[in-house]
């Protein structure tokens, strides 16, 4: 509902999309490895223990290497093309106005700071990567720009609050 909302609010119209082609690349991407990792832990929880540390690293790498790939893809638009400042300061003001007003309201709503930060950095940085795969599959390259830039800002700002947070601690909830 949102996001045809938004898209006919701030396009003035509205943009064709085949719902159900964006669930199966969605389901595709997110929810058959999400899956297949439940299944794993609750079947075979001995290995899924002894992977388990192996998650964050493997993780990290495989994010870099997604977004060192979508922003190679769209180095063209990103360094220098007609939409290349918008699209980096799409990227940034977006996730950052929602993470003051994620952290603001779940302070508001009484939430204590380590599940107020929790609610805000996970809104800051809430899945460029599957964005830009989307728009890749399903509009092609030149709409993916937004998304590519979002990846290669997000994850950098991301870590820095997240580096930044690691060293003060939270007040005890």
């Amino acid at each position: 509902f949102a996001t045809p909302a938004l898209t006919r609010l701030l396009l003035a119209g509205a943009l064709p999309v085949e719902s159900l082609a964006v669930l199966k690349s969605t389901a595709a991407f997110v929810l058959t490895p999400l899956t297949l990792g439940i299944c794993c832990a609750g079947l075979l929880p001995g290995i899924a223990r002894r992977a388990s540390p192996f998650c964050p690293p493997v993780g990290i790498c495989a994010t870099l290497l997604l977004v060192a790939g979508g922003a190679a893809n769209s180095a063209a638009l990103l360094l220098g093309g007609a939409v290349c400042w918008q699209a980096h300061v799409g990227a940034i003001v977006l996730p950052v106005s929602g993470f003051v007003i994620s952290l603001l309201a779940a302070r508001l709503c009484g939430l204590g700071e380590r599940a107020a930060r929790t609610v805000a950095i996970e809104t800051l940085v809430k899945s460029p990567t599957l964005a830009y795969v989307l728009a890749v599959r399903h509009f092609g390259a030149p709409v993916a720009v937004v998304p590519a830039a979002a990846m290669v800002w997000l994850a950098t700002l991301g870590a820095g609050v997240a580096a930044f947070w690691s060293r003060m601690n939270p007040p005890e909830d």
